[in-house]
């Protein structure tokens, strides 16, 4: 694959307007695991890991999660950040469409 002019923050925009509920429900039940209550707080692409190949990319990305545990009088909120991979396509009219996104929480683990 070749470097293409996709840059990581049309990529990031793309997935904060991706309805990841709908699309990536294997992503939320995994983060899901991680605390009584986990939120996607957003994402960030690595631009050096931008890689295209004709109107298809992917990319390195950096998955930010807010965790919060225990109950209603005594919760305690933390955040963490995981490695994920996201793949992705262009289409004619250059919208950018996500279609798989990946987050390795192995590391939540260690």
């Amino acid at each position: 694959m070749a470097q293409n002019k996709i840059n990581g923050a049309e990529i990031a925009r793309a997935v904060y307007g991706t309805a990841l509920l709908n699309c990536f429900p294997t992503v939320l039940n995994e983060l899901d695991q991680l605390s009584n209550r986990t939120e996607f707080d957003g994402v960030d692409v690595i631009d050096e890991s931008i890689q295209t190949s004709d109107e298809k990319f992917e990319a390195d990305v950096i998955v930010y999660v807010g965790l919060s545990y225990g109950g209603r009088n005594d919760e305690i909120t933390t955040s963490d950040n995981l490695p994920g991979h996201i793949k992705g396509r262009l289409t004619e009219d250059g919208q950018i469409v996500i279609d798989d996104l990946t987050v390795d929480t192995s590391s939540f683990y260690e």
